[in-house]
């Protein structure tokens, strides 16, 4: 994709959306460790809260590679 050009306003709006969206990883995966050791079932396995953050973790990553390739 070729550049992109966008207003103060819309670059600022973008940069605190992608910061967001790290603040939520950061947490995300913290919440996944936590759940991988105080779940049900071995660590990760048939543990679905574990499985349901992992889910959202790799959503999230997703998300932010999109925005880095606009």
């Amino acid at each position: 994709m070729g550049r992109l050009i966008m207003t103060q306003e819309g670059y600022d709006k973008k940069l605190k959306e992608f910061n967001r969206i790290k603040q939520k990883l950061k947490q995300t995966s913290r919440n996944k460790i936590e759940a991988a050791y105080d779940g049900s079932g071995d660590t990760w396995h048939d543990n679905f809260t574990y499985e349901q953050l992992d889910l959202q973790e790799e959503g999230l990553l997703s998300r932010l590679e999109n925005m880095q390739d606009d």
